[in-house]
């Protein structure tokens, strides 16, 4: 039924647009051209459904069948490719990563392994909890050995703006 009222549209539409082109054009020679082009082009409208109910089909089918590009939801959809969001989240990821790796290094610990565990919200990482192993870190400044994990965690929260707690340190 939406087809037959799409049909009736289209007629509609295109009788509309050559009444306007009528009103436009001036007088002469080129005025009946143009009228001819628009009255094939209307009747062309009218009669291609129905060389298809000709055909023996159904009515329904064929007047859908017809219309079928109108009627495809799939292309007015949407589709996400889920590998590319993934790979736009774990950028980001790598990105948070790269920075607090920097900063560290940047104030003399190199060395350290980050893992970030997050979650993922609306395909944008919130980050849940850090983690920072300092089995092979190598402390290049003169930190008293007393401040040295209270002075990463310091830089890690300061950084990626999380709370002390989400901060853990593996030693």
């Amino acid at each position: 039924m939406q087809s037959i009222s799409q049909w009736v549209i289209s007629i509609v539409g295109v009788s509309i647009l050559s009444l306007i082109v009528d009103v436009i054009m001036p007088e002469g020679k080129m005025r009946k051209y143009i009228k001819g082009v628009m009255a094939i082009v209307i009747a062309y409208i009218i009669m291609s459904p129905l060389v298809l109910l000709w055909s023996g089909d159904k009515a329904t089918d064929s007047i859908d069948s017809l219309f079928s590009k109108y009627n495809d939801n799939s292309t007015s959809q949407v589709v996400v490719d889920q590998s590319f969001t993934d790979s736009i989240v774990n950028n980001r990821i790598d990105a948070i990563t790269d920075n607090l790796e920097q900063v560290l290094n940047d104030n003399g610990y190199t060395g350290i392994i980050i893992q970030v565990e997050y979650t993922v919200y609306s395909n944008y990482p919130i980050v849940d909890t850090v983690l920072l192993d300092l089995r092979n870190m190598v402390i290049t400044s003169n930190t008293p050995d007393s401040s040295i994990n209270e002075s990463i965690i310091s830089l890690a929260v300061i950084t990626m703006g999380l709370s002390s707690s989400q901060v853990v340190i593996l030693e």
